[in-house]
């Protein structure tokens, strides 16, 4: 069957604590940044754009253009 959204649920299982878990997350994410043309170009300094929500988290590979 085909997926309707573009977007996957997994549980992941670690023996880090919740907030251990949490921190190394929030060191590779940063807020998604708006499109931008000419002076308003950007980059990403890290690796992940996305949002952390309580114990769960949404992200995507940041990409430079």
């Amino acid at each position: 069957m085909k997926k309707v959204l573009p977007f996957e649920k997994h549980y992941l299982r670690t023996r880090l604590s919740k907030e251990q878990v949490i921190e190394r997350l929030q060191e590779s994410i940063e807020p998604e940044k708006s499109f931008g043309f000419g002076s308003f170009n950007f980059s990403y300094t890290k690796p992940y754009v996305g949002k952390i929500y309580g114990d769960t988290f949404e992200i995507k590979r940041a990409i430079n253009y």
